[in-house]
């Protein structure tokens, strides 16, 4: 067996001779370290003053003494492994091949950091370039999202200004500003914009801004509090308020407000919507968050205000210093001085707290507002220092795992693996944990269920819709979770998935209790360690079925009452009348209009006309079959549409729609009476087409309502005429009142025992350019149907007072005229204040004026006739009954009305001479104004044998045809300069 060879021993260890001072094999190794290190030290100091920035030397000299140490410390072992004593020769290293990778390993330390100082010069650059642009996208950041917020609180403006609904509603306010209900409903709107929106407060002020009107608050603020200015508002457009102190002591806050005109339908101002924001709340969080981390960094809101800069809000660094913090704009040393003169690229500055920083301007769009964004100096460039050492960190890694690589190599390579193992382990768990936590508190269901069709997982939402517990939800399978009508279809829709991979599509599924709701499910296949599973995201759609089913109801039918629309009457008719034409059975349509509407919508408000149509749609609809169509066209226009009816059947429905009608209505504690003119045109015997079905109708329409009202009428062939006369004659009329054509007749009135001129009534007239003369008895109803009464009226009223002043600044001494008010003029709010305007206007004292108004007119609404009629009297007007006796009223209210005259009808003096009981009536009505107090005048007297007779029973004044016709205001000046006529007690005994 060889033995093991003994190591070989040198020379010098055998003979125990003394080593030498000047050792050749240390000589070496100092030398060849001294060499290293001298090259090291001149090529490096040259390298770094060549390449190195000042600020980054300290940094590169330490990484460069990293880099010596490491090379010398691997040169001096070789130099000393190469002479160790007793070193085998099998372990020497061979010249060639250990030379070689030292040269490449000081070639490649070399390029490292030549590397390095590049890096770190390119890294100083870079910061600089990389604040600037990360101050710049941040401004830009916060900058879009104040203009957004700006945006989105000019749009609350505007959707509150212009909601039609809120107009209305401080438009019947101000029309009733006493009604308690108006002033709730203005109140709870704006509490609910408040809560809504999330304002501070809202106010609503007067469009002078003076005065506030109503307010959320739980005290009123003055108009100056709130600091509103109403020169910068324009149409549509709301005004920002600047920053601004509200309230007093622990109360005051700092505010900021939109102003928003709000106008009528005439564009005149209404009122001024105030928005008061909280800052603090909305507008201070998005400016005191920086989305990166940063000590230093902040952003600030500046305004210049004179020779200051005032800080609109609170700072980081500085808290609870908003409108407080101010610095002067001339001192050039601040970055918000700078900055607010030119805000265009990034500075470097004096903060607030005299402390270096950079910073980054942008103006605020439509504001008087800067952003600036900046951050410390120091902090900014301690990302430098930063980069050194991490370099040099880097690379000594490098060189030091370039030195071992070999023998590392697998080490290394094995710790990668496990370390990316475990990485890739921590971020599915991260992911998985992520995950769970999103499905478990989202708002739609989400659940997993494997190829099977069992349910695997489910969230909270899932149980909570599906209301089941976790294990009896991980019971079921997926057509469990469906209702019966669509489980059908859940076979098709799993292949089309595993074949797709996504699918998203909308179906029915059920709660425990079997009750159905709509769902939008949206499904992917998962392929999770070789098995399928189906992932699902479940949404409840109940609420916007509800609100595509409402907007499809909406499109067809009539908000306010139900009924089907006049697109859907259409519809249903063109069908119908397919239907009759195939089966030659007819068709009946009848178009009903509610008489008198217009005056109870008017006198007693939008609401309670509301009320009142939905009443009478619901009594009309109980009367009427399952296959009849009932529409509202609008207003007060309803259609009914009568298949398989004729002419016999049309008018058995008229006569019980009016009997359904006649009842009185109850509602807000008025009493109502109502009826309908209804209009009736027969298929096919009035027409083929539904077009001309509705014209027909219309025409028998307005029949039935020239006839009195309160009727029905059938289509004939001479009413298209009737109405095209009609219309003409509203188009003439329409255009004589706007050019002045028309012109004022005066009857005049005398006392019965004296004959003396005591006033005349004033009547209008209308001579029409191809037609002639035309009967106020003919074009007065086509004013009253179309609406033009009441321009023609106030027209009448004008002109009357106007002649008035003529005669009497021409020196004549005229007498009171009376003037006929019309139900429309009475009925419409302000007629007392319209009054007085033309009074003022003309000068005409109002003890002049006598207004004349039917009995009807006042016992429609007695109490509030009784109201309108004390105002009017409080002016001075004298107010007379005209047409007494031929209309219903109470004596207990006739007793109340500040009347002056009781006129009786022309009738009842006609019929004077037969023997029709008129003398009694009209010796009743004298007695009765004789016991009021009140003046009786008589109307119509033509014979001296009704003068006569009136003037036996005591009858005070009288105007006819006997005593003067109505004639023109110059022939009437003519009467104001002749002696009167002589007194009936002479005409008498003569």
């Amino acid at each position: 067996m060889d033995t093991p060879t003994p190591p070989r021993m040198t020379s010098d260890v055998k003979s125990n001779r003394p080593i030498p001072l000047l050792h050749p094999a240390a000589l070496q190794v100092a030398l060849g370290y001294a060499l290293a290190a001298l090259a090291w030290i001149a090529l490096s100091d040259y390298v770094l003053d060549l390449l190195a920035p000042p600020r980054a030397m300290g940094a590169l000299q330490s990484l460069k003494g990293g880099i010596f140490v490491l090379l010398t410390s691997l040169l001096l072992y070789r130099l000393v492994y190469r002479h160790l004593p007793g070193r085998n020769e099998a372990q020497t290293w061979p010249r060639q091949r250990l030379w070689r990778p030292i040269l490449f390993y000081l070639a490649f330390a070399t390029a490292l950091s030549a590397l390095a100082f590049n890096i770190y010069r390119a890294a100083e650059q870079g910061i600089d370039e990389a604040v600037a642009r990360d101050l710049d996208a941040i401004a830009q950041l916060k900058t879009d999202q104040i203009a957004r917020w700006l945006n989105e609180r000019q749009s609350d403006a505007r959707a509150i200004g212009l909601n039609p609904l809120f107009i209305t509603a401080i438009e019947d306010w101000q029309h009733t500003p006493a009604d308690a209900k108006a002033r709730a409903r203005l109140n709870g709107a704006l509490r609910a914009y408040r809560n809504a929106l999330g304002y501070r407060e809202l106010h609503l002020l007067d469009s002078t801004g003076q005065r506030v009107l109503f307010t959320t608050a739980a005290t009123a603020p003055t108009a100056a509090e709130l600091a509103i200015e109403t020169r910068g508002l324009t149409q549509n457009q709301p005004t920002l308020t600047d920053f601004h102190y509200r309230g007093q002591d622990s109360q005051r806050h700092i505010a900021l407000a939109l102003s928003f005109p709000i106008l009528d339908s005439e564009e005149r101002p209404l009122a001024i919507l105030y928005l008061e924001i909280a800052p603090e709340r909305e507008l201070y969080p998005t400016l005191l968050q920086w989305p990166t981390p940063s000590r230093s960094a902040e952003t600030l809101l500046v305004s210049q205000d004179g020779q200051q800069i005032v800080y609109l809000s609170d700072t980081r660094l500085a808290p609870d210093m908003a409108l407080r913090l101010r610095t002067s704009v001339d001192d050039d040393r601040l970055l918000a001085a700078q900055l607010i003169r030119s805000a265009t690229k990034p500075l470097r500055a004096l903060d607030y707290r005299h402390v270096p920083v950079i910073g980054v301007g942008r103006n605020i769009p439509g504001t008087s507002w800067l952003l600036i964004t900046k951050i410390d100096s120091d902090e900014a460039f301690s990302r430098l220092t930063l980069v050194g050492k991490l370099t040099a960190l880097i690379l000594a890694a490098l060189l030091l795992g370039t030195a071992f690589a070999g023998i590392l190599y697998w080490r290394g390579l094995m710790a990668r693996q496990r370390a990316d193992q475990e990485q890739h382990r921590l971020q599915q768990e991260a992911l998985r944990e992520h995950y769970a936590l999103l499905a478990k508190y989202a708002n739609d269901i989400i659940y997993l269920a494997d190829a099977q069709g069992r349910l695997v997982e489910g969230n909270d939402r899932a149980l909570a819709a599906y209301g089941r517990t976790r294990e009896e939800f991980l019971a079921l399978t997926l057509p469990q979770l469906r209702a019966d009508s669509t489980r059908a279809e859940l076979p098709a829709l799993l292949e089309r998935l595993w074949r797709e991979h996504h699918l998203i599509y909308e179906t029915v599924h059920q709660h425990r209790d079997g009750t159905p709701f709509p769902v939008e499910v949206s499904t992917r296949a998962l392929n999770i360690e070789g098995q399928r599973f189906l992932h699902a995201v479940v949404r409840d759609i109940s609420e916007r079925k509800a609100a595509e089913a409402r907007i499809d109801f909406l499109a067809g039918h009539d908000a306010l009452t139900g009924l089907p629309n006049r697109s859907l009457l259409a519809d249903r008719a063109h069908l119908v009348l397919d239907l009759a034409h195939r089966s030659a059975s007819p068709v009946a349509l009848i178009y009903l209009d509610l008489d008198r509407f217009q005056a109870i919508n008017d006198s007693l408000g939008h609401n309670l006309g509301d009320q009142l149509l939905q009443e009478v749609a619901r009594r009309l609809q109980s009367q009427i079959r399952a296959a009849d169509t009932l529409a509202r066209l609008g207003g007060d226009e309803f259609a009914l549409l009568l298949p398989d009816t004729g002419a016999d059947g049309a008018a058995h429905i008229a006569g019980k729609l009016q009997q359904a009608l006649a009842t009185p209505i109850a509602l807000d504690g008025h009493t109502l009476r109502i009826s309908v003119s209804q209009g009736i045109s027969l298929y096919p015997l009035d027409a083929e087409t539904y077009s001309d079905l509705v014209r027909n109708a219309d025409a028998a329409l307005l029949a039935a309502k020239n006839a009195g009202r309160n009727g029905y009428r059938f289509y004939e062939a001479a009413m298209n005429a009737r109405i095209a006369d009609q219309l003409a004659l509203e188009m003439d009329l329409r255009e004589a009142l706007e050019n002045n054509a028309l012109h004022l007749h005066f009857q005049p009135q005398f006392t019965l025992n004296e004959a003396r001129l005591v006033g005349a009534e004033v009547l209008l007239r209308w001579n029409h350019p191809v037609h002639g003369p035309i009967s106020p008895a003919r074009f007065i109803p086509v004013a009253e149907e179309t609406g033009l009464i009441l321009p023609l009226g106030a027209w009448v009223l004008r002109q009357a007072c106007q002649q008035w002043r003529i005669w009497h600044e021409a020196g004549l001494n005229p007498p009171p005229l009376a003037v006929n008010l019309s139900a429309a003029q009475f009925q419409a709010s302000g007629l007392p204040e319209e009054v007085a305007a033309v009074l003022a206007e003309t000068g005409m004292p109002a003890t002049s004026l006598e207004l004349e108004l039917t009995e009807t007119i006042v016992a429609e609404d007695a109490e509030r006739a009784e109201t309108t009629m004390h105002r009017l009297a409080d002016l001075g007007i004298h107010l007379s009954i005209d047409d007494f006796g031929t209309g219903y009223s109470s004596l207990a209210y006739l007793r109340r009305f500040p009347l002056h005259k009781l006129k009786i009808d022309q009738s009842f003096v006609r019929e004077l001479a037969n023997a029709g009981g008129s003398d009694v009536i009209v010796i009743a009505i004298i007695q009765l104004g004789k016991a009021l107090g009140l003046t009786v005048i008589a109307e119509g007297v033509e014979t001296p044998a009704q003068r006569d007779f009136l003037h036996q029973q005591g009858c005070d004044e009288v105007q006819g045809y006997l005593f003067g016709r109505p004639i023109p205001a110059d022939q009437f000046t003519a009467l104001l300069g002749t002696p009167a006529p002589a007194p009936a007690a002479n005409r008498l005994s003569s």
